[in-house]
């Protein structure tokens, strides 16, 4: 006959499995390499393919010219959300090499003169779809780079606070050797709120480029910790984001922060203010899938874009559904393992109960056809709540 020890050991290990069923469930979720398809995503991105033109670069809402910039946008959201769109990202960096100027600059639209910001986009977006080009980058870079040593010259108004810290986003890596330089350089355009931008409210834009730029050059120091408190303090109650306190929310300043932060290499998925910025912002999508600068507003491409963008890098699915899925998996197992743990001392017990009474050969068979009876609805019950979790 079976001791009570014996059947101790066969549960226990039985209780163990399951838990290890479990683990391998979260485990799996917390795995980087599973994905979700979001129908917010594919809608939007089925929406900005409309605004393809001929040449291989997309124009805006409300245009008829295709533009770099709105090209490098549309780029970045494309390259930024999988590999699905091949043919439509080669378009685009087609469009775009055939676009940059003889001194390495972009334009917003292409002929016109070249544009600081727009070189830096296109650059970044180039660089995320693996661009291999390396002429083409190493004129945009110079570009840059001539356009920093320039600007670190120059007096620090709104405009060329962005522009440096448009280039050092794209290029900061080359001035990390002067970087006490570039703090002191921003330090003295710096409002007392610890904003950039028009004084004294500052913009959260602006300051959200700058904290981008400090972060690539190796600058975190009180004068970051104070920036992106302020950033943060631009913030709305439904979770979108202000340019100051003057102004309302916009989903367009929401996406640019938010973009901002990723650049600099901010923890996005542990910052719950974050998740709250992304789950209101997929809130204003429009009917027909565009996203707009701000609510009641039309559908903006280098908007959509931007939240595309976005959306993907700060792994949408892993920061808005993964919690909630691990959540609900964390509570079955918990369910599980009491509703075992509940079967188990009912075995236990009748099995101390029987121990001393099993003699005939009648009765063994009868206990035995007992323990497997509970055990099978431990096993039923376990597998039911697998199969919801599943599916």
């Amino acid at each position: 006959m079976m001791a009570k020890s014996d059947a101790e050991n066969a549960l226990n290990e039985m209780e163990t499995n399951l838990e290890e069923i479990f683990n391998s469930i979260l485990k799996r979720i917390d795995d980087e390499s599973i994905g979700f398809e979001s129908p917010i995503i594919d809608r939007a991105i089925k929406w900005l393919l409309g605004f393809k033109d001929p040449s291989g670069g997309f124009t805006n809402e409300g245009e008829n010219i295709p533009s770099p910039a709105s090209s490098a946008y549309v780029l970045l959201a494309l390259s930024s959300s999988g590999y699905k769109y091949k043919n439509e990202i080669a378009s685009i960096i087609n469009y775009l090499k055939s676009t940059q100027n003889s001194d390495g600059s972009w334009s917003y639209y292409a002929g016109s003169e070249g544009s600081i910001g727009v070189t830096s986009l296109v650059l970044k977006a180039l660089n995320r779809a693996g661009f291999a080009g390396i002429d083409i980058y190493l004129k945009g870079e110079k570009y840059l780079i001539e356009s920093v040593r320039k600007l670190l010259n120059s007096e620090q108004t709104e405009l060329n606070i962005s522009r440096l810290s448009l280039a050092l986003i794209a290029v900061g890596k080359h001035f990390k050797s002067i970087k006490n330089d570039i703090l002191k350089w921003f330090e003295n355009g710096m409002n007392p709120n610890f904003s950039f931008g028009l004084p004294p409210e500052g913009d959260a834009e602006v300051t959200s480029t700058v904290y981008a730029a400090l972060k690539n050059v190796g600058i975190d120091n009180h004068m970051t910790m104070g920036m992106l408190s302020y950033i943060f303090g631009m913030q709305s109650k439904i979770g979108l984001f202000r340019p100051n306190n003057k102004t309302e929310e916009r989903v367009d300043t929401t996406a640019y922060i938010i973009l901002q932060l990723i650049w600099s290499g901010y923890d996005i998925i542990s910052d719950e203010r974050i998740i709250k910025a992304l789950s209101s912002m997929i809130q204003f999508m429009n009917d027909d899938g565009g996203f707009p600068d701000y609510a009641g507003d039309i559908s903006d491409v280098e908007t959509t874009a931007l939240v595309i963008t976005v959306l993907s890098l700060s792994g949408f699915a892993k920061v808005i559904k993964i919690p909630i899925l691990r959540k609900m998996i964390t509570n079955s197992k918990k369910n599980a393992m009491e509703l075992y743990k509940s079967a188990e001392n009912v075995i236990i017990n009748e099995l101390t109960s029987y121990r001393n009474k099993i003699s005939t050969l009648e009765e063994k068979v009868k206990f035995w056809k007992a323990v497997a009876g509970a055990l099978g609805s431990i096993l039923i019950a376990v597998i039911s709540i697998l199969v919801e979790i599943m599916f």
